[in-house]
């Protein structure tokens, strides 16, 4: 058996995946207030949060020479992606679920790991190959939930998951955006840390917006906190965490509000689910 290794790795475009490497239809979807407090006091809405684990088998195997028909030696393994996610809305059984698509779908992924201790074993030409990917949830009891990709937009890093298991309020939009200087919170599994009923809540503040499909807050982020909530004090989500900056862990980027809110209802108004659209083409006139 291989020993386990932890990767974690960041990215200036999009949030730094924290890898652990070890060897048509739904029914007609309703939403569940969460009850609101007349305080002064934040909100946050710890039960609508999960954390996300893509868990990815592979196939590890010496490259065969020309001309020589040896058996070849492989061997099997698994690693495993972790994010951040949130549910949005709910059936009479299941939940709707937000994270980010590079999270959940990452064509490139496989190239960034770690292979040296393959290497070791097999020599330097091998071949790797995704046997399965499976994706869990795990909710505010850690209980895990399998969940499966509804769509994505690679646009905007938009992931919409769904599971049938999983029975949670979900977390609503704000009717507006913040505006800079507005504090904000942050529901988040940072480099994978996350226990039962502990949920870390970060915050900062909203200070602008890049090319106007973009925000900037000063939250901090790391790997594992890619598709987590970022809310107003009233427990409404105005963005998402996709993106930080390798330099400088307390900016986190996320899309605007309304892209994820329109991406949402695109899909359920539509009824897409089960269709996967990796690049979700029939979005792009939407927004």
């Amino acid at each position: 058996m291989l020993r386990n290794i932890l990767i974690i790795l960041a990215f200036s475009l999009a949030l730094g995946i924290t890898i652990l490497y070890q060897n048509d239809t739904h029914q007609t979807f309703t939403f569940a207030p969460i009850a609101k407090k007349q305080t002064n006091q934040p909100i946050f809405p710890t039960p609508s949060f999960v954390k996300i684990e893509k868990v990815t088998k592979i196939h590890v195997c010496q490259k065969r020479k020309k001309k020589k028909k040896r058996a070849i030696t492989c061997i099997e393994g698994e690693y495993k992606v972790l994010a951040s996610g949130f549910v949005v809305a709910g059936e009479k059984e299941g939940s709707y679920i937000m994270s980010a698509a590079h999270a959940c779908h990452d064509e490139d992924e496989i190239k960034k790991v770690d292979l040296q201790e393959h290497i070791n074993l097999l020599g330097s030409k091998i071949s790797i190959e995704a046997i399965s990917i499976d994706i869990y949830a795990y909710d505010i009891n850690n209980t895990k939930h399998k969940i499966e990709i509804i769509d994505l937009f690679g646009a905007y890093d938009l992931c919409f998951l769904y599971s049938e298991s999983l029975n949670t309020s979900p977390i609503f939009p704000s009717n507006t955006d913040a505006s800079v200087g507005d504090k904000v919170y942050n529901l988040a599994a940072p480099a994978g840390f996350h226990f039962a009923n502990v949920v870390p809540i970060l915050d900062g503040y909203c200070s602008g917006f890049i090319r106007g499909h973009s925000v900037v807050y000063t939250v901090p982020s790391t790997g594992g906190s890619s598709g987590s909530p970022i809310l107003n004090k009233n427990g409404e989500y105005v963005g998402m965490a996709v993106a930080t900056i390798d330099a400088f862990k307390q900016i986190t980027i996320s899309p605007k509000r309304k892209n994820i809110t329109k991406f949402i209802s695109y899909i359920l108004q539509n009824k897409t689910c089960g269709e996967l659209h990796h690049i979700s083409p029939h979005f792009d006139n939407y927004l």
